[in-house]
C-alpha cells in the first residue's frame, strides 16, 4: 500500500504547487562558508546540483563522522525542492533525504537543502555522498542520472578557535511560509477509507519547522493555542463526519506562521464539495504519480 500512498500524495503535491563519473554532465556538491569549526560551533553545509539534464527527483544518503560532528538540523529555505518524500533525518551517522522538483531543474547552483552540523570533538574528517544516492531524470521514465561528487572536508578545532560564522540567510526570517491549500480526501485503499488531510508548503528563507492541525466547529481564526496538535502529512482526521473546519498551521524556523483551512462539508457524505480539481490539473497530477511510482520501483530494486 505504501507505493500507492506515495503516488497519491505526489499527485496531490502537484496540485498544491500548481498555484557519477568525472565526466558526468551533472555535479552534486557540498559546500560551506566554514571549513574550520570550533567545538560547539555549527556549520551550514549546502547540497546543490549543477546539471545539463533536467532533474526532478532525488534520493540521497550522506555519511558523516559521529566522532567529530553531530547532526543539528536542516533548512529548505531557498531550495528548489517542491515536495519531500523523506525529510532529512539522521541515524547512525547517515543523513537520509528524498524529494521531488515538479517540472524539474536544469542549470547551475540548484540548492536542494542546507544541513546543519555541530563540532563535538577535535579532528579532521569529511562528509560524503554515499554510493547508493540517486538523481532521477525528468524524462517520463525516472531514469537515473550519473553525477560527479566530492566529499566535504573539514576540521574541528578547540572551542573559540573556529572561523566566525558568517550570515548565510539560514534561519534569519521575518516572512511567514507561503500560502497553501490543504486537501481533505478519502480513498477506500488508504487509512481504511477514513477522511484524511494532505498539506505541504514552503518557506524560502528559514524553511518549514513543523505543521500543526486543529479541527474546529467555528472558523480557524478562533482556535485556541491548546487545540493545535503537531502533525505530519497525511494525517487522519478526528472528525470523520466532516462537520468541522480543518485548520493547518505551518511554522517556519523563526516562528512565523501561516494558517490554511478547509471548510466542513455541506453534505457530509459528499466528496465532491471537498475535492474539486480541474481536469488539466488531474491529468498533470496523474503523470506525476506515474513518475513517482517509477522512482519507488527503482528504489525497491536498487
Amino acid at each position: 500500500m505504501k507505493p500507492k500512498i506515495f503516488a497519491f500524495l505526489f499527485s496531490i503535491f502537484y496540485f498544491l504547487f500548481s498555484v557519477g563519473s568525472a565526466f558526468a554532465a551533472t555535479r552534486l556538491y557540498l559546500n560551506s562558508d566554514i571549513w574550520t569549526v570550533g567545538v560547539g560551533q555549527e556549520t551550514h553545509v549546502q547540497i546543490s546540483i549543477d546539471t545539463t539534464e533536467r532533474v526532478n527527483a532525488f534520493r540521497l544518503a550522506l555519511a558523516y563522522p559521529l566522532d567529530t560532528f553531530e547532526y543539528a538540523g536542516w533548512s529548505d529555505g531557498a531550495s528548489i525542492v517542491g515536495a519531500w518524500i523523506t525529510r532529512p533525518a539522521a541515524q547512525n551517522g547517515t543523513v537520509l533525504l528524498e524529494g521531488a522538483i515538479p517540472g524539474g531543474f536544469e542549470g547551475d547552483n540548484g540548492l536542494l537543502v542546507t544541513l546543519v552540523f555541530r563540532g563535538v570533538r577535535q579532528g579532521a574528517n569529511q562528509i560524503q555522498v554515499m554510493s547508493d544516492s540517486r538523481l532521477y531524470a525528468n524524462d517520463g521514465n525516472g531514469s537515473v542520472i550519473p553525477f560527479d561528487t566530492r566529499p566535504f572536508r573539514f576540521r574541528v578545532v578547540p572551542s573559540g578557535e573556529g572561523a566566525p560564522a558568517p550570515y548565510t540567510g539560514v534561519f534569519k526570517d521575518s516572512t511567514p511560509p507561503e500560502q497553501f491549500t490543504p486537501l481533505v480526501a478519502r480513498d477506500e485503499s488508504m487509512f481504511d477509507g477514513k477522511w484524511f488531510a494532505v498539506f505541504e508548503t514552503q518557506d524560502k528563507d528559514s524553511g518549514i519547522a513543523r505543521y500543526d492541525i486543529a479541527e474546529s466547529n467555528f472558523s480557524c481564526s478562533v482556535v485556541s493555542r491548546g487545540a493545535w496538535k503537531e502533525a505530519q502529512s497525511p494525517v487522519v482526521l478526528s472528525d470523520q463526519s466532516r462537520r468541522s473546519f480543518v485548520c493547518i498551521r505551518a511554522t517556519d524556523r523563526e516562528g512565523n506562521e501561516r494558517v490554511a483551512s478547509v471548510a466542513p462539508l455541506s453534505n457530509a457524505g459528499s466528496l465532491s464539495s471537498s475535492f474539486r480539481v480541474p481536469w488539466g490539473i488531474l491529468i498533470g497530477a496523474a503523470a506525476l504519480g506515474v513518475l513517482v511510482n517509477m522512482i519507488l520501483r527503482r528504489r525497491r530494486a536498487s
